[in-house]
């Protein structure tokens, strides 16, 4: 069975390829990762970017980024354009969407859980880190590395090594599904205007 991954995306992106090889293991093979961001953690993308072209998925997994038209969620009008653009793209998406939770903001989660009960989403999913997750986190990369760089340059070797290991941790994540109840078409229709006739 193969899935569409719609994420988030914070500061962590081993959340994104945590949740990914979990489903892996679980027997949902995901062929197209669609990630919104915001500009603050655009930096933290470009990890992302290498590791899905030179990494382990080796350009198997296609990535689609979308940065928000916004620096980062700070007031209400920004928390509603998040809505209706995450919507949007869960609606475009021709096959079984997984959305995922774990990245960004906490206001996400709150729009997200909307998005999906209008969508008629089942779930959503969260991955959930060990404690000592902190080595996750590519601050030492982003700050040391002129990632874009990359785009038509060979990768060191070294640099390649120090994204595997935050983005495929020996650390164990686990992926949680949160169920939804799955609203009748009447309520989601009713839903659905009601989340972006707010903007």
């Amino acid at each position: 069975m193969e899935g569409i991954l719609v994420a988030t995306l914070g500061e962590s992106p081993a959340v994104i390829t945590e949740a990914i090889d979990e489903f892996g293991r679980s027997g949902v093979g995901i062929n197209l990762v669609k990630i919104l961001y915001t500009k603050a953690v655009y930096r933290y993308l470009l990890v992302l970017k290498i590791e899905f072209k030179y990494g382990v998925y080796n350009d198997r997994i296609k990535l689609e980024d979308y940065m928000l038209p916004f620096d980062d969620i700070t007031q209400e009008e920004d928390i509603l354009q998040f809505r209706s653009i995450l919507s949007k793209h869960v609606r475009e998406c021709n096959g079984r969407v997984y959305l995922l939770i774990s990245g960004g903001r906490k206001s996400m989660v709150v729009d997200a859980t909307l998005v999906a009960l209008a969508n008629g989403l089942d779930s959503l999913y969260y991955v959930t880190l060990p404690p000592a997750s902190g080595v996750l986190r590519a601050d030492s990369i982003v700050s040391n590395y002129r990632l874009e760089e990359y785009d038509d340059k060979p990768i060191p070797e070294d640099l390649l090594a120090k994204i595997y290991e935050i983005c495929h941790p020996k650390l164990k994540g686990n992926l949680m599904r949160i169920p939804l109840p799955v609203l009748d078409k009447e309520f989601r229709r009713i839903l659905s205007s009601n989340l972006l006739s707010s903007l």
